[in-house]
């Protein structure tokens, strides 16, 4: 009777056991269950001060592919620096300072927060290997220098949304941009932002442009400006466009602002001007 009885119970705990391999469950080491298949942030790849990344372990550093866990509150130091990892996307949308932590690393491709704020000097700079990025439409700023030597950048989406600026020298040396996207909200250009970048050939201004600052395209390879009907500029500089080996035709709206005013504020900027 004994026997039958042990024997009932191995039966059961094994049935258990099945039971559990069947749903495809596996603790982390936080011990919570994940389902098969589904990506999982790692907290030990990082080195933490309180909530905030400021280094990646030695496992971390081997990493091609990494998630930013929901409880970082912001980076610090320079965490992705000699480290093998490619990829960045954030667990979290929410908007959390970068603090420059991106720059001089390996990153191919980032996923930025999708209420990230502020873009900050030299965020991004020395990213020699990033190719494309999309910038959220809740950031209103970008600074200085904030894509600096990223020289294998050639696409840049920056979202509809609130940018108000762009600062000045922020595509220093990023030889390789061919194609930007500036959203229709975004009001000053600053200066020497797209200066010397001989791949980029057409530029589409936004609609509430005001101001393009001095050499912001200068020696760029754009040859053609398009400027939206809507468009009046209350500054533009003689060396905001221009170029030492071909023109730079403006193509505007008959009627327009930028019509009426070519002969008087625009003939020093742009060699020619093409109705649309």
């Amino acid at each position: 009777m004994m026997k039958k009885r042990s024997w009932k119970l191995w039966l059961m705990a094994f049935c258990a056991v099945g039971a559990l391999t069947a749903c495809g469950g596996k603790q982390t080491t936080a011990g919570k269950t994940d389902k098969v298949g589904e990506e999982k942030t790692e907290e030990d790849c990082f080195e933490w001060e309180d909530n905030f990344i400021v280094g990646l372990t030695e496992s971390g550093k081997k990493q091609k592919s990494i998630v930013i866990p929901a409880r970082c509150e912001g980076l610090k130091e320079l965490p992705f620096h000699d480290t093998e990892v490619e990829e960045v996307r954030f667990e979290s949308d929410r908007d959390i300072p970068l603090n420059g932590a991106l720059g001089l690393s390996n990153l191919k491709k980032v996923e930025l927060p999708g209420k990230l704020c502020i873009i900050g000097p030299q965020e991004f700079w020395q990213c020699g290997q990033l190719e494309r990025i999309t910038i959220p439409g809740t950031v209103t700023s970008i600074g200085d220098y904030a894509f600096q030597e990223c020289g294998s950048l050639k696409e840049v989406n920056i979202e509809e949304g609130a940018l108000e600026s762009l600062g000045s020298y922020v595509f220093l040396h990023c030889d390789a941009l061919e194609s930007v996207t500036l959203p229709d909200h975004l009001a000053s250009i600053g200066k020497g932002a797209f200066e010397q970048l001989e791949n980029l050939k057409t530029i589409t201004l936004p609609k509430g442009i005001k101001k393009i600052d001095d050499n912001a395209f200068l020696n760029s390879g754009v040859t053609d400006v398009y400027i939206p009907e809507e468009v009046s500029l209350d500054e533009i500089y003689e060396t905001s466009f221009g170029a030492m080996d071909h023109k730079v035709t403006a193509h505007i709206k008959k009627g327009s602002w930028c019509d009426q005013n070519f002969e008087e504020r625009l003939k020093i900027v742009f060699d020619e001007k093409s109705y649309e």
